[in-house]
C-alpha cells in the first residue's frame, strides 16, 4: 500500500493493522519512529514490528498503539 507521503507499507492485515517486518540485529528508536508514522498516516491504531533476525520470533515482536 503505497501513501502519498512517499512511505511504503510492508503488511496491512485486515485493513486495521500494520506489520513492519525487519530483519535487524536490534531494533532502534527509528523503527518504532517508522511504524507511528505508518499508523498515524493510514488512521489505524495498532502496529506490529516484528523482527526475523533472532533464534526465537516470539520474543521479538513489538506492539505498539497510535
Amino acid at each position: 500500500m503505497g501513501l502519498d507521503a512517499g512511505l511504503r507499507l510492508v503488511l496491512v492485515v485486515m485493513k486495521c493493522l500494520v506489520a513492519e517486518i525487519k530483519a535487524v540485529e536490534q531494533l532502534i528508536p527509528i523503527c518504532d519512529a517508522q511504524l507511528l508514522t505508518h499508523l498515524t498516516l493510514t488512521g489505524y491504531r495498532p502496529g506490529l514490528i516484528i523482527n526475523f533476525n533472532t533464534s526465537l520470533i516470539k520474543y521479538c515482536i513489538k506492539r505498539i498503539a497510535r
